[in-house]
């Protein structure tokens, strides 16, 4: 680049044209520019890039997933939500976007989290506020060079788009009637037996966001009645 300015320079202190020069000093400047474009680019693929967005999980209960959308790792670091909608959910929505700014979650390429906000979608597009601000705080993994995104999502501008629901949801709301179906009669058969009572062996469980234990059924037993005669 400063080869071609001095003979820019030396063009017109000699106050004569050669072309053939002034291609030169332009081809030299292209490359120069796209050079400095690649190395650009090079630069921002080494980042990670956060982005947050509204979706629809489980019917039409609404989240905001958080995705790492780059081709290398970051570490989130806080996450601030706008305080004039977050005041209009439920407690329990409520717990899941308080206290978000010292965070230390890894977002692998690709990887993303979910966080429900326990509120149904004909709700939020009735609140008074319907516009939700999300501001990302991230670093690279391993170092200290933050990034925020902040993305504004209003929740009435989805309100006149089509939620799909396809086949294979239709079917399971389907088996889901019908397992709720099969267990009343379940236990009304249950509650017939006259002779017999049956033992159940059962496992407990619970899922990471329960507060309490789930029971299933491992095995079932019948075993016959004393019967005494007085």
């Amino acid at each position: 680049m400063i080869n071609a300015i001095l003979l820019l320079a030396d063009l017109k202190n000699a106050n004569q044209f050669d072309w053939l020069s002034l291609i030169e000093v332009a081809v030299s400047s292209i490359s120069l520019v796209a050079i400095v474009i690649l190395l650009i680019e090079r630069r921002e693929k080494k980042r990670p890039y956060l982005q947050v967005s509204f979706e629809l999980i489980k019917s039409n209960l609404v989240c905001l997933t958080i995705k790492n959308v780059g081709e290398v790792p970051a570490v989130l670091n806080a996450v601030k939500f706008s305080k004039e909608f977050i005041e209009q959910l439920p407690e329990r929505g409520k717990k899941h976007v308080l206290d978000k700014s010292c965070l230390s979650l890894t977002f692998y390429p690709k990887q993303q989290w979910v966080i429900c906000l326990e509120v149904i979608a004909p709700d939020v597009v009735n609140y008074n506020t319907t516009k939700l601000d999300v501001t990302l705080t991230y670093t690279p993994k391993g170092k200290r060079k933050k990034y925020n995104e902040t993305e504004l999502i209003d929740f009435l501008d989805y309100s006149d788009f089509l939620v799909y629901i396809s086949e294979i949801d239709e079917l399971k709301e389907e088996l889901k009637k019908l397992t709720k179906e099969i267990k009343s009669i379940e236990k009304a058969l249950n509650k017939m037996t006259l002779n017999n009572s049956t033992q159940v062996a059962t496992q407990n469980y619970i899922m990471l966001r329960d507060h309490m234990k789930n029971t299933i059924v491992t095995e079932r037993s019948n075993i016959e009645k004393n019967k005494s005669d007085d």
